[in-house]
């Protein structure tokens, strides 16, 4: 049974397909201005994770580890009967990719991660923050859940900083306190390890200098590890979706026009590009 809410354009069997998968609190409204852009061109698809945006509320923290958000995008792919798929993931869902690639859901081929989420356990604020997370995560378990969440408009947020608090009271706000307090702790602990179930697939990570939640050298750690991989920074922060729309359109069609080993044209001279 597919329990997320979804957004597709109409899928044409000879065109490309982009899976498109959002930040933590964030929704399928976050790729608005891609959809409009890319609709006449790729199949696209935006899904809002369990939890989050249009998407069924559970009431248990263990309906939010990684294994289970996999399981829905698999579902989902499934329920398409889409095989083979471009996945551009943020952060929080690129472990989420990396869940796909672990349980074999589908062929994890070409992989598109911005400002990935990885290795973010050994990060000092993961580290304070677990124990606390993990204490309002056991109260709230006797709070009942919101049967049903929303979308924020993300285009009112353009050019905000990470931790701009009006931004994060409107993911909150919409995603609610369970979804957001459970998926954030799972991300909090999270293995360490390296993402080896992605050595096959032509990855292109794509990190801002200035982020605040996961730094820029965590992205260049995950080049280093995957052979297939390509990394790109950016000068700006952790929300380049939203802040640096035309950057990363660029270099998402950049990677899909690339050939068969991976070779791409950097789209814009500000670029910094380290790995294969």
């Amino acid at each position: 049974i597919l329990c997320i809410a979804y957004r597709a354009t109409e899928i044409q069997p000879h065109r490309a397909t982009l899976l498109l998968l959002p930040v933590l609190s964030g929704s399928a409204s976050a790729w608005f201005v891609y959809e409009k852009e890319l609709e006449k061109e790729i199949n696209l698809v935006a899904p809002d994770l369990r939890g989050h945006g249009l998407s069924k509320r559970w009431d248990t923290p263990e309906a939010y580890a990684f294994s289970e958000f996999a399981n829905d995008i698999g579902a989902l792919l499934a329920f398409l009967d889409l095989k083979e798929v471009t996945i551009v993931a943020h952060s929080f869902a690129a472990v989420i990719v990396r869940e796909l690639a672990k349980q074999r859901h589908i062929p994890i081929t070409s992989v598109v991660l911005l400002a990935p989420a990885y290795e973010v356990r050994r990060l000092l604020l993961a580290t304070l923050a677990t124990p606390i997370l993990a204490f309002l995560s056991w109260v709230i378990r006797f709070v009942e859940a919101p049967a049903r969440g929303g979308r924020v408009d993300y285009r009112s947020f353009v050019g905000y900083g990470d931790w701009n608090i009006r931004r994060i009271r409107a993911d909150v706000g919409t995603t609610g306190i369970h979804a957001y307090l459970w998926s954030l702790l799972a991300l909090y602990r999270y293995p360490n390890g390296p993402w080896r179930e992605l050595s096959d697939a032509r990855t292109l990570i794509v990190h801002g200098r200035a982020d605040r939640f996961v730094p820029f050298s965590h992205s260049v750690e995950l080049a280093r590890l995957l052979p297939k991989s390509r990394l790109t920074l950016l000068e700006t922060n952790h929300m380049l979706v939203l802040n640096n729309v035309h950057e990363v359109m660029a270099l998402v069609r950049s990677f899909m026009g690339s050939d068969a080993n991976g070779d791409s044209v950097r789209p814009d001279s500000h670029n910094t590009k380290t790995g294969q």
